[in-house]
């Protein structure tokens, strides 16, 4: 029951971001255009870079505590952990935005090509994303308590609480105090010292603080350190792997046409956001299980974990293939203003749909305390993805980007993910294939088929979006229907409902 609510939580805290995202990126287009919003994108990768000032400890967090509810670690042991993470994280985050502060000035120059914007209103918004980012750290670390704790409606409410306030705010900053983007990440500033007071307050109260005192000691560390560091290896390649196409895109590109790459990726960024409620809940249920050795009731949650992955993920990255362009069009409000995002969209679509299937096979090598394979196949693919990016960038811009990374995404999903289940869930890829994905992605492509042949582009736009919901909703109902554990699942609960 947990499991459900935790899931049920997390798709609310999700589908809150993505409906934020969809209702305010248009109205932040509006106000600011979109060549300021090229610097929200450079903000994106900010955000990933500078994660990795966690040293991996996020990740560590989460198992830690989920052990700790598994009887596995001491209270005392945890909040010393949990004390020390927080005390040396906050150490590195004021650090880092120093820095970033400092080079702010050399990065509007050296780095970004505006043409609208000053120097100056491209520095400062610089050194606010670099204090922003950094922070955001500290963050993570709390709801990584709340994670492991499995008291994912608690953290889900907060954090919604907390994004209304940074979305609703930005949107009042920006008409009754000043539409320019310096305001816009003044805001966000603010919104992350809140966070971060509110959220830390929450966490602690959920572990025996009040029962031990806590104290800064870096030998709590060393039981960790071995996981610690192969996670923060993973997250240095992933982030390499994931923001190489916009570092080098927003340093090639004028920043206007950053932006619409950045606003594609918005877009596209609503799949991963379907999975993230997903395996948010199961890692710690993954990470118990592995604990006290239960092997079926492992291999029967993450079967059913990935069938709901590829049931909720395949209609929604569907749609953006077949139907990006008008989506795109009709989000944004600009309707032929950008129509070259149509093979743009879908091309990113299917990476990030490829990527997010990968997303309990990674969970399930967490719970496991292995990360060698992912460090592996990352560094392997960043050999790779780097020097063809280098490549394919300045020849054909924004869309090689995308095509390099489906080879990237592929690779993972039909060599890494085999090489995992050699090692764990041994002789279970073949119902990964075939009943967890290729069943109810089959089932999505046939409805899309049907529906993408019988599609008049000669309709209003708003009978468009009527049939391409209504595409997602079938789509979504034949792969349950074609996912066998699933299909099961709702027919029980159909005998259930007619006794």
């Amino acid at each position: 029951m947990r499991i459900k609510n935790n899931i049920v939580a997390n798709y609310i805290g999700h589908g809150l971001a993505a409906v934020s995202s969809i209702v305010f990126i248009p109205i932040y287009l509006g106000y600011l255009g979109i060549e300021a919003y090229g610097l929200i994108g450079v903000f994106a990768i900010f955000q990933a870079a500078l994660s990795l000032l966690d040293l991996g400890m996020v990740p560590t967090v989460n198992r830690e505590v989920a052990r700790y509810s598994a009887r596995s670690v001491a209270g005392g042991e945890i909040v010393d952990l949990v004390k020390t993470i927080e005390v040396l994280v906050l150490l590195l985050a004021t650090i880092s935005a120093g820095i970033v502060t400092l080079a702010s000035n050399w990065l509007s120059t050296h780095w970004l090509t505006q043409s609208t914007l000053s120097a100056g209103d491209v520095a400062g918004s610089l050194a606010l994303i670099g204090f922003v980012s950094s922070f955001r750290v500290v963050e993570s670390i709390y709801k990584a308590v709340l994670i492991g704790l499995q008291r994912q409606v608690r953290m889900n409410l907060v954090s919604s609480l907390l994004l209304v306030l940074r979305y609703v705010g930005a949107v009042a900053v920006l008409q009754f105090v000043a539409s320019t983007i310096l305001a816009f990440f003044w805001w966000q500033a603010i919104v992350s010292l809140v966070s971060i007071v509110v959220t830390g307050y929450v966490a602690k109260r959920e572990l025996p603080f009040s029962r031990y005192r806590a104290s800064v000691r870096i030998q709590a560390l060393r039981s960790t350190w071995a996981f610690s560091g192969g996670a923060l290896v993973i997250a240095f390649l992933s982030i390499c792997l994931t923001q190489g196409d916009k570092l080098i895109l927003s340093s090639t590109m004028p920043l206007d046409s950053f932006g619409i790459y950045s606003v594609a990726n918005s877009l596209v960024g609503i799949v991963p956001l379907m999975v993230w409620p997903i395996s948010q809940a199961l890692y710690p249920r993954f990470t118990e299980l592995v604990t006290t050795g239960n092997a079926v009731e492992l291999s029967n949650i993450y079967h059913k974990g990935s069938q709901l992955v590829s049931t909720v993920v395949a209609p929604c990255a569907l749609a953006i293939i077949f139907f990006g362009q008008d989506i795109f069009d009709t989000w944004t409000g600009k309707p032929n203003q950008y129509e070259s995002t149509g093979l743009l969209l879908a091309l990113l679509g299917t990476g990030v749909s490829l990527n997010a299937l990968m997303h309990l096979p990674y969970m399930m090598q967490l719970a496991h305390g292995r990360t060698s394979l992912v460090i592996k196949a990352n560094a392997f693919s960043v050999a790779v993805l780097v020097p063809l990016l280098l490549v394919v960038v300045p020849v054909y811009g924004p869309i090689g980007a995308a095509s390099v990374l489906i080879i990237l995404n592929a690779f993972y999903v039909l060599v890494v993910a085999a090489i995992m289940h050699r090692t764990m869930l041994t002789g279970e890829l073949g119902a990964w294939y075939v009943s967890d994905i290729g069943k109810p992605v089959g089932a999505t492509i046939l409805v899309f088929l049907v529906s993408s042949s019988n599609y008049d582009q000669g309709m209003d736009m708003l009978w468009k979006m009527v049939w391409i919901a209504a595409s997602i909703i079938v789509g979504g109902l034949s792969a349950a229907f074609a996912s066998p554990i699933l299909r099961r699942q709702l027919s029980e609960l159909n005998k259930q409902h007619w006794r």
